[in-house]
């Protein structure tokens, strides 16, 4: 990717998105599986895998910028749109339509304080 240096310091971000890129879920050496989540021997603990570390094993994974398929995490989201009743998009992805979350909420929020009826009712000028 252009205006990303050969070596990646505790200091680059990404150009586009603006996050870090010295972290390790990006490190090849990085693996949720086992404990510490880290296979290279030597390397101190790093608490938070998503934050720029000091870490002097960093090595980027080939595949860093690649979108991971998590067939677990898929699942939970799906899961949790499910309890909050978020549908997946018009475009067919797991992504939800942000515009007709915030629309249904609206017509919930409406029928809650029945705002619906009142605003009818105030537009056709009669009164209570």
């Amino acid at each position: 990717m252009k205006g990303i240096p050969k070596r990646i310091t505790r200091f680059t971000r990404c150009p586009v998105c603006r996050s870090d890129l010295h972290v390790c879920r990006l490190c090849r050496h990085h693996d949720p599986a086992i404990l510490g989540e880290c296979r290279h021997e030597r390397a101190d603990r790093v608490v938070d895998k998503e934050q720029a570390n000091f870490c002097t094993y960093f090595r980027p994974r080939r595949d860093a910028h690649a979108a991971s398929e998590d067939p677990a995490a898929d699942s939970s989201r799906a899961a949790l749109d499910a309890l909050f009743g978020i549908e997946a998009g018009e475009s067919g992805t797991n992504k939800p339509d942000p515009r007709a979350a915030a629309r249904r909420a609206r017509e919930e929020l409406d029928a809650l304080f029945n705002l619906g009826k009142a605003a009818d009712s105030e537009d056709n000028g009669s009164s209570g």
